[in-house]
């Protein structure tokens, strides 16, 4: 980070001080600079404009308020009075994101970079997909978390004659039996660990393969209830899986869609840069 704040001053003090030594002949450049980077770099921060690279930021700022700055000098030399830059800032934040992405990428790819542009986009169309799968993996524990309306949900589609402390049983013995299944124990999990460096997924998948063909877990039943915990918990896995499968589906861009997201976003980069003069 290029500045950082005083701890004893606001940031509405600070566009204050601006707002009142900019115009003065005797103003310190390099002070009121400071203000407006801190400024550009707090609402960046405040609206979460870049999630992979932290230093962004920082570059972001540099450019927020070296760009500004020299407009503002520019105005104040036309005899324009410039009446707020924290409204100013607000107003042009996202038009000066656009322009530094859109500056940052035409760097980048440059012919004079002598960067392999082919390896440029897919970094970028997997940057896409990766913003698209944002919140997945919340999804995806808020899912898992519902496994006990799951089984309740197969345990009414089933019509079960059955007493009201009998299903009790079979809940909970479907539901430890499905968490038993999906929990390696200690001589698997030493194997993986010990097979870490070749590790890959069938090999996870092939544990979990043979936990799930242990018996199932009765809880306070005779044994002669074990093919119906057994059914219940499959169709439960079953359910569960089609519903993650979903919401994976919905998280996921088809090629074309990522491709036209890339277009779009260049374009209105380049009519962002265009339009952003007319904001004061």
């Amino acid at each position: 980070m290029l500045y950082s704040k005083n701890d004893d001053k606001r940031y509405t003090m600070m566009c204050k001080e601006f707002d009142e030594e900019f115009p003065l002949p005797t103003r310190d450049d390099t002070k009121l600079y400071r203000i407006m980077y801190l400024v550009f770099y707090m609402l960046a921060c405040k609206g979460n404009f870049f999630q992979k690279n932290f230093d962004d930021y920082d570059r972001y700022a540099q450019f927020a308020a070296t760009t500004i700055y020299v407009r503002f000098l520019k105005k104040l030399e036309k005899g324009e009075k410039v009446k707020s830059l924290l409204n100013y800032a607000k107003a042009s934040q996202r038009f000066l994101k656009t322009m530094y992405q859109n500056a940052e990428f035409e760097t980048i790819i440059g012919p004079e970079q002598g960067i392999n542009t082919q390896n440029l986009t897919e970094r970028m169309q997997a940057s896409i997909r990766s913003d698209y799968r944002d919140g997945l993996v919340e999804d995806i524990e808020v899912t898992l978390g519902r496994i006990g309306n799951i089984v309740n949900d197969v345990l009414d589609d089933l019509s079960l004659n059955m007493s009201p402390l009998m299903r009790h049983r079979i809940y909970f013995s479907a539901l430890l039996t499905f968490l038993n299944s999906i929990t390696l124990n200690k001589d698997l999990k030493a194997q993986l660990k010990k097979s870490k460096k070749n590790f890959d997924d069938s090999l996870f998948l092939d544990a979990l393969a043979k936990e799930r063909e242990k018996p199932p877990i009765l809880w306070n039943l005779d044994t002669s209830m074990s093919s119906i915990v057994k059914v219940v918990v499959n169709k439960a896995r079953k359910d569960l899986s089609e519903s993650l499968n979903d919401m994976i589906k919905e998280h996921t861009l088809p090629d074309d869609l990522v491709d036209l997201i890339l277009a779009n976003a260049y374009n209105e980069g380049k009519l962002c840069a265009d339009k952003e003069e007319d904001y004061d």
